[in-house]
């Protein structure tokens, strides 16, 4: 699931009309503060992306650190 998917989910579960973003502008505008929408998207996708990477590293074995 991309930033795309995961701003569009968060845009309609809170009964909002997504805006045609790409994924560029979805993190310029996360890094700027300009729209709280982004901001949580990068959060969301970042939260997943890390318990993706973790698992991943439990899965593998990992042995001090990544």
């Amino acid at each position: 699931m991309g930033l795309v998917s995961v701003y569009q989910a968060l845009c309609e579960l809170d009964g909002m009309v997504a805006d045609n973003l790409t994924t560029a502008d979805i993190c310029q505008r996360a890094v700027n503060h300009s729209c709280p929408r982004c901001v949580e998207t990068l959060d969301v996708f970042c939260a997943g992306l890390s318990a993706i990477a973790r698992n991943l590293a439990l899965t593998l074995n990992a042995k001090d650190g990544m």
